[in-house]
């Protein structure tokens, strides 16, 4: 089920929304979100640690995602949530979106503002990935402690 953002800048709260399965007002209220003046919302809301932390309240843990792993298709459609960047703009200009898979070698993104994805090739999602910093994603997963133990071993070991 995609969730759409109701301002515009909840981006966060519509894509941990939709990665869950949780409804917005559950991942608004995990995230602590509000709307604050002008272009706030985003350091103090949006920041991948925010992210994670509203992951812990609603059950959930990541596993973290590499470009290569997004470009291959290595991570699941709808679970997968990607801080892209506008390049002209690139450290103030970001979205949080969820990844809807790859379908005749494009990428489908779900933006947060209409329940279609939208459709960019695999140099657009570079783009937009490496164009600016952080350089983040991660697909989500209902926690277990060992599940989130052996995810913690892994990226130690490999």
């Amino acid at each position: 089920m995609i969730v759409l953002m109701r301002t515009k800048t909840d981006c966060e709260v519509a894509s941990i929304a939709t990665a869950t399965g949780k409804t917005y007002e559950e991942s608004k209220k995990a995230l602590s979100w509000r709307d604050l003046w002008s272009w706030l919302e985003n350091p103090v809301f949006g920041n991948p640690w925010n992210l994670y932390l509203s992951l812990i309240w609603l059950g959930f843990w990541k596993r973290n995602i590499v470009l290569n792993d997004l470009l291959s298709g290595n991570c699941i459609p709808g679970k997968t949530v990607v801080l892209v960047h506008d390049s002209k703009n690139s450290n103030f200009s970001q979205h949080w979106v969820v990844w809807g898979g790859v379908y005749l070698g494009m990428h489908l993104l779900y933006w947060g503002d209409s329940k279609i994805a939208r459709i960019v090739s695999p140099g657009r999602l570079k783009d937009y990935f490496l164009k600016g910093n952080p350089n983040c994603a991660f697909e989500v997963y209902r926690a277990s402690i060992w599940r989130i133990v052996y995810e913690k071993i892994k990226s130690i070991f490999l």
